[in-house]
């Protein structure tokens, strides 16, 4: 890589003056679970606001506390579109500011192919990135678990990652070679930035995993993330070996080949049209199936408290498990088509 790239001196401002309603709206649908919370949101505002309009237009005024309680409802709705809307602020800035300096924007990819274990495991997705391109390959953005959710679970959030990719070969001893690649300056300016940090060296790659997400619009945050993935990718191309095919070498001289990659997800992510009939079709069979078995089940449960905390435990256990499910297959799921082409590396 060529320290004068220019990585400190690109346009910020497009990302820091922060994304607008149209920039922000495309970001949700690039993200699969931008898309599913979203409509989840709106449903929660649209259902009581009808059923309060409805009251109050004949004259059901009556219960005071029913009406208050479809506003409340409705409140929440409206915070939770707020919410989604804010969430996409980085990702709609993020992209913005890769049109304008000629980089390449990811969102909600799912990336197996990379060698880093949180991809490769596919237990992570990229939530929201952007990538240089060139003989070392920079990216930096954030990256969001789907893994099943369980009851009792903190709430998930993305947090920020750093990956470059080097021509050549990185050395035997993975340990040795992060504490080269990322030695102790720039991890203590990493850990400033994104929190206690996680450095992994995967042959020709190199991941930084933070405990805090990227939040490029906060002046001065993502022009210092880029600067310190270029300096990482220097120190890593250094330490690569490129003299020929890549391979790492032992001390004792014997040439271990790179593994073969996973190949990168090809043809085109499910429409943001079909993930939201998937979510409503979700909201609205899994209540009616929760009523039936609740109908079917209330000689049982009715007097008998521990077994309809059992009922309602598992009930809630289905809920999860049909959302993580949602979520993954939203991310990992593809229509025929390309795909793959850009994202081999």
């Amino acid at each position: 890589m060529n320290p004068s790239a220019g990585l400190a001196d690109l346009d910020y401002r497009p990302v820091e003056r922060g994304a607008g309603l149209g920039e922000r709206l495309r970001a949700v649908g690039r993200s699969p679970r931008l898309v599913i919370g979203g409509t989840v949101s709106v449903l929660t505002l649209a259902v009581p606001a009808v059923a309060l309009v409805v009251m109050v237009a004949r004259g059901h005024t009556e219960d005071g506390g029913l009406l208050f309680f479809l506003g409340l409802v409705a409140a929440g709705g409206l915070y939770a579109i707020a919410d989604v809307l804010r969430q996409a602020g980085g990702p709609g800035g993020l992209e913005r500011f890769a049109e304008v300096n000629g980089l390449r924007h990811l969102s909600g990819s799912v990336a197996t192919h990379y060698r880093g274990s949180r991809f490769a495991d596919g237990s992570h997705v990229v939530e929201s990135a952007v990538r240089l391109d060139g003989d070392t390959l920079v990216e930096v953005g954030d990256l969001f678990p789907v893994t099943p959710l369980r009851m009792g679970e903190s709430a998930r959030v993305a947090t920020a990652y750093l990956r470059v990719v080097v021509d050549g070969a990185l050395p035997v001893g993975a340990a040795d070679v992060a504490r080269r690649v990322v030695d102790a300056v720039a991890e203590k300016e990493l850990t400033a930035l994104f929190g206690p940090v996680a450095v992994e060296v995967g042959w020709r790659e190199v991941t930084v995993y933070g405990t805090r997400g990227l939040r490029p619009r906060e002046k001065g945050r993502l022009r210092s993330a880029l600067v310190l993935a270029e300096r990482i990718g220097v120190a890593a191309t250094d330490a690569a070996d490129r003299s020929g095919p890549a391979a790492r070498r032992t001390r004792s001289g014997i040439s271990i080949p790179e593994p073969a990659r996973k190949a990168a997800a090809g043809g085109r992510r499910l429409h943001p049209a079909v993930l939201v009939l998937g979510t409503l079709a979700a909201l609205i069979v899994l209540p009616l199936l929760f009523a039936v078995v609740m109908s079917s089940l209330e000689p049982v449960t009715r007097g008998n408290g521990l077994v309809a905390a059992v009922v309602v435990g598992v009930m809630v256990a289905v809920v999860l498990a049909v959302v993580s499910r949602l979520v993954r297959l939203a991310h990992t799921h593809r229509r025929a088509g390309d795909g793959a082409g850009r994202e081999a590396r």
